[in-house]
């Protein structure tokens, strides 16, 4: 080597070492999903059980859909207000925004198990997963149902919305009387 390449490799030598001793010391980047300090913990404003927010079991190790029950109370709630207005072209916003909290909570029903109170007007086991299958079957098309009513809006075809949400609650009606659900 000549006299020229070694005085040069003693000080890339040292800012290599220099360079990386400060990078080490660059604090680590945060997580999107954790939580910044002095904000509160999770994001202000927020509470459990908000849209895009996962609950957990007790132990809180396991995601836990929400009930069918609390599930079948949103979309009725939701189906009431839908069914005073579909029909209003001043409302489509509303009810656009109606027909997406009726579609969340059919997705959440569809994937929430069946329970016992229901489950035990089966006779075995094998009734039970049947009746479980026939269940999310019945969702799945409940769900398209409520896309078809979501397409008709946003085409204003307010009248074929309107026979959309008819067969909705036919749907709720056979659904419930199959498994020997009372109305409240």
């Amino acid at each position: 080597m000549n006299l020229l390449s070694k005085s040069l490799i003693i000080p890339a030598l040292c800012l290599a070492t220099v360079a990386g001793t400060s990078w080490s010391f660059q604090p680590e980047p945060q997580r999107q999903n954790q939580p910044r300090p002095g904000r509160g913990g999770g994001g202000e404003g927020r509470h459990e059980g908000q849209p895009g927010e996962r609950r957990r079991g007790p132990a809180g190790d396991e995601p836990r859909a929400a009930g069918v029950e609390s599930s079948m109370k949103s979309m009725n709630r939701a189906l009431k207000g839908l069914a005073a207005q579909i029909s209003d072209p001043a409302k489509k916003s509303e009810n656009l925004q109606l027909v997406n909290d009726l579609q969340r909570a059919a997705v959440s029903a569809k994937g929430a198990k069946l329970g016992e109170d229901v489950l035990k007007h089966a006779k075995d086991e094998a009734a039970k997963t049947e009746m479980a299958m026939k269940y999310r079957r019945d969702m799945i098309e409940l769900v398209k149902v409520l896309l078809d009513i979501e397409e008709d809006l946003l085409d204003d075809q307010f009248d074929a919305a309107k026979s959309n949400l008819d067969k909705i609650a036919e749907m709720r009606d056979d659904g419930h009387k199959e498994m020997g659900i009372e109305e409240h």
